[in-house]
This record gives C-alpha cells, structure tokens and sequence, in this order.
C-alpha cells in the first residue's frame, strides 16, 4: 500500500514473525526518527532495522549522535536539510547517476533533492525554486545546484514565521498521520539485548552445522 493508502506498520506481526523463525529477521516499516528504530527493535526482537522512504528524505537519518529533536524549529530542519542536498549535489558530481537520454542520471539527482527539501517547497514562498527543479529545461547538476543555493540564501533572510510549517510538511508524512514520538528507550539495555539475541542466532547456526548431516539437533 502507498500514497493515500498507506497505513501504520504492523510491528507485532514481525514479532511474531521473528518469534517462529531461527534465523535473523530485519526490521522494516514505520521508521521515520531514531526512536523509531530503538522501538522497534525492542517491540519485535528482530537483529536489525532498515529504512526506505524516510531516507530518501533524511539521508541522516541512522547518525544518532546528531539527530535532531523531532520538535526542533522549522529553521533548524530546513537548514539541515539544505546541508544534505549540498553534500549530496558534491557527491553526485564526483559519482554521476548513470541514465540513458539527454538527462542521464539527472532526473534521479532531481529526485532526490526534491524529496529532500520537500518540506520548504511546500512554502508557497518557494513555488517558483519547485516548478524551476521540476521544468524540463533544468537538466544538468549545476543547475539543481544553483536553485538549493538559492533555496539557502532565501531561507537566511526569511522569518521564522514565514518558514513555519506543520509536522505533515514533510515528504514522509505527505500521505501519513502527524507524528507520533516513541518512547525513549535505554540504549546500553537496547545495545545488551541485541548483542545477545546474536549471540544466540550464532549458536543456532554452529549447531544447525554440526548436526545438519545426521539430522540429529540440540534445539
């Protein structure tokens, strides 16, 4: 399901999922903040986690040491994100996007940066840097590049009021329900409770090993 139709993830059916398996199980679904994957972890008991539309949005999104508070000023967010659409722009020059036609592998550099700064081109302020990303005649990367620039020094000398925006101006939650902030979760507890399930998967694989010739097993 996607866009419109798109739900809450269903955690407790990948507990279960994991509970009546033996080998590692990743997490996917709902992962939009940092405290997201902590509660998942702790409300399925899967290994691991993984993220795809939130990342697209916030490449950033797995440096925990920097993350920003979910409730942080509309400001802080933009300018976060005007930061990654630049380190990604360098990136993408040093590494262009392979593709066919006259774009190449532009329209995937567009993409990515419209997702990115989704959230300030949702500002009827900047409608003319959306439909200038979005025209057909802006197809190489120095020109993407000129209109994040141009979204920066534009955001600098705007007020916080008029760069103000609800929590569903985000391309994340473009088609979900406002946020809803997970619990804190120990994180030594989380990291401990991990590294033991671990452990475990490993003994089930040496003893799936030493007795998968026999059919003989010690679980």
């Amino acid at each position: 399901e996607n866009k419109t139709l798109t739900k809450q993830a269903n955690w407790d059916a990948i507990r279960e999922v994991v509970r009546h398996l033996e080998i590692p199980v990743i997490a996917n679904g709902g992962i939009e903040t940092p405290q997201d994957v902590e509660a998942i972890l702790a409300r399925t008991s899967a290994v691991g986690c993984m993220s795809s539309e939130a990342l697209l949005e916030n490449p950033s999104l797995y440096d925990f040491d920097n993350a920003l508070p979910t409730d942080c000023p509309s400001r802080v967010f933009l300018d976060r994100q005007v930061k990654l659409c630049k380190e990604y722009i360098e990136l993408a020059k040093l590494f262009p996007p392979v593709g066919n036609g006259r774009f190449g592998g532009h329209s995937a550099v567009k993409a990515h940066v419209f997702k990115m700064i989704y959230t300030a081109f949702s500002n009827p302020k900047f409608q003319d840097l959306r439909n200038k990303l979005g025209h057909k005649k802006t197809y190489r990367i120095d020109q993407t590049e000129e209109i994040v620039n141009d979204l920066e020094a534009r955001l600098k000398i705007a007020t916080d009021e008029e760069i103000q925006f609800p929590s569903t101006f985000s391309w994340y939650r473009r088609h979900r329900q406002p946020l809803v902030v997970q619990p804190v979760i120990n994180k030594n507890a989380a990291k401990a409770e991990i590294n033991m399930r671990l452990q475990t998967l490993k003994e089930v694989r040496r003893c799936y090993r030493r007795h998968r010739l026999c059919g003989a097993t010690c679980l």
